[in-house]
């Protein structure tokens, strides 16, 4: 009774070990050389296999322009409404030549503006006067904060992620379900 106990188990497993020798047989099979040229991958597929794929979404420009506002270094634009724009960098490994810097705004009067929703990666924002400027749910990953005064400005729900903040006036600044640098959330002045 013991023995065909035994030979009852041993037949699944050889059952497997057949299944596996015949995939390996297809596998080694289909690796041939004598597989038609139409489906082996051509040198430039090869080449391109570690590359992203870019996206034939074509990349809209920066705007010259926003509410009266020209973008630009040292632009002169209190109070200005840059909500739900799209003035951050598109990535150009994702789309070749199609990709674009982001808006330099270096040392400009934004006092006041409105940039909730909007998408300011890699934007530059050195030593820009940024005092009661409204974030919230702004995209600022890697933008340049540096020197910036921010004094009074809502980050509230905005994503600071890699963005250079050294040296940035901070007082009074609004952090709520803030994204920092680092990845962590700051709740630390919620209103």
């Amino acid at each position: 009774m013991k023995a065909r106990t035994y030979r009852l188990t041993l037949w699944p497993v050889l059952l497997v070990i057949v299944l596996l020798l015949a995939s390996v047989t297809m596998l080694a099979a289909c690796s041939s050389s004598e597989t038609p040229a139409a489906s082996q991958p051509t040198a430039s597929v090869q080449q391109n296999a570690a590359k992203p794929i870019p996206t034939n979404t074509p990349v809209p420009e920066v705007a010259e322009a926003v509410g009266g506002c020209e973008i630009g270094p040292k632009a002169e634009c209190p109070g200005a409404d840059f909500s739900g724009q799209d003035l951050g960098a598109v990535d150009k490994a994702m789309h070749g030549s199609e990709g674009r810097d982001a808006a330099d705004l270096s040392g400009s009067n934004l006092q006041g503006a409105n940039f909730s929703n909007s998408i300011l990666k890699e934007v530059d924002f050195t030593g820009a006067d940024l005092r009661k400027a409204n974030f919230k749910g702004a995209n600022l990953r890697g933008a340049f904060l540096y020197t910036a005064d921010l004094r009074e400005a809502d980050l509230t729900g905005a994503s600071l992620e890699q963005a250079d903040l050294e040296d940035a006036q901070l007082e009074g600044t609004i952090f709520c379900n803030t994204i920092m640098q680092d990845g962590k959330i700051n709740n630390a002045n919620c209103p």
